[in-house]
């Protein structure tokens, strides 16, 4: 299994490679930089703690300690960077360090400078006999940082899929999924392992190199997915976005706006003309701010309008008119020509997968089944 994390370390720097080399690096790919070579620099000293090389060379020993601990924050950093704007994060988010520099500082003066006879016995006497207050703090950190920080970006992600129906009229590449399902998979093994941990201290089951070797085997593997999918991921608001001011759509943010019940009249024939008429749905990947442009009003009084005067999220809205589009064009004789997914894209929808579920959440039906109904 050893050198399952020798190849893990081999891909954590491919991809961190790969970022550097990219002329100009978004906020985004920095953090998932860092996120790799430091993942990499880990696997690695776990492949060669697992082939003893460490202990050859003692001065190697605890280099990477410290640096689980900051796994999890620059996930959340990430995950903060791809759901709003890089302006919006407070710089108070470097405090989230502190407990790894206290941790490296207090290393500093009770290890790293040991002869290496010396940390073969700090080693020893910290893993086999007693450990120290002080360590125990650090493994109760390095075991509960990961997923506590995956859970509260996992809640950060949900609150996210339901913010973007108000905002976006698809969900295709910016819902996020691969990385909630790889902070599922983190809390998952970690949570696991905890328990595994706290039985193996009553009774000896597993080791705590056979533990950590659990944990790093899922960090390889999230790792692939990372670097796979996080490399092609954009940031879903643009740097320049006035999301926080105007794209958090809630009852409280429609307070203090200049829309009127009065006028809801005159803005809702406007937005039916643009919708029968013009046909505004067609575009794939329409936005809330486009529609408001086109609107001549703010994104937040177009959603209060929608909210409020129609009782939808703009999503609703916009995949209803894509839905009765396609009900209308698959039975026209323009369109015979067409597969059922060819008459869905051209009727404003994205991929198969989201027309399917759509089309089913509004009809009742598959779209293969409403066919069938009216071919009978």
């Amino acid at each position: 299994m050893e050198v399952v994390f020798l190849l893990g370390s081999i891909q954590a720097f491919f991809f961190a490679s790969v970022l550097f080399s990219k002329k100009e690096m978004a906020a985004t790919h920095k953090v998932l930089f860092v996120l790799f070579v430091l993942n990499g620099f880990i696997l690695l000293d776990h492949y060669l703690e697992l082939q003893e090389v460490i202990f050859s060379h003692p001065h190697l020993l605890g280099l990477t300690y410290t640096l689980p601990m900051v796994i999890g924050p620059l996930l959340l950093l990430y995950t903060l960077l791809l759901i709003i704007p890089q302006r919006s994060i407070s710089k108070q988010f470097a405090f989230h360090g502190i407990p790894f520099l206290i941790l490296v500082v207090y290393l500093i003066f009770d290890f790293y400078f040991l002869s290496g006879s010396e940390k073969l016995a700090y080693y020893h006497r910290q893993t086999e006999v007693s450990t120290s207050f002080m360590i125990y703090l650090a493994e109760f950190l390095l075991n509960f940082s990961l997923p506590v920080y995956s859970v509260y970006s996992i809640m950060l992600l949900s609150k996210h899929s339901k913010q973007i129906k108000n905002t976006f009229s698809f969900t295709e590449k910016i819902d996020l999924k691969w990385l909630r399902i790889i902070l599922y998979l983190f809390v998952s093994i970690s949570v696991i392992m905890l328990f595994t941990n706290l039985i193996s201290d009553v009774f000896p089951i597993i080791s705590f190199l056979t533990g950590d070797s659990y944990i790093f085997a899922a960090l390889t593997i999230a790792i692939f997915f990372i670097g796979y999918y996080g490399i092609k991921q954009k940031a879903i608001y643009p740097t320049t976005s006035k999301h926080k001011e105007e794209t958090t759509h809630t009852k409280n943010s429609y307070q203090k706006s200049g829309l009127k019940s009065s006028s809801y009249e005159h803005y809702l024939q406007k937005l039916n003309r643009l919708l029968e008429t013009e046909k505004i749905y067609l575009n794939a990947r329409l936005t809330l701010k486009e529609l408001a442009d086109e609107m001549q009003m703010t994104e937040n009084n177009l959603s209060q309008l929608i909210n409020e005067g129609l009782n939808k999220t703009f999503y609703q809205l916009i995949n209803e008119h894509r839905v009765e589009h396609f009900k209308r064009s698959i039975s026209k004789s323009e369109f015979q020509h067409l597969s059922i997914l060819g008459v869905a894209l051209e009727s404003g929808f994205n991929s198969k997968s989201s027309f399917n579920s759509i089309f089913k959440q509004h009809t009742g039906l598959t779209p293969s089944q409403f066919k069938k109904q009216l071919d009978k």
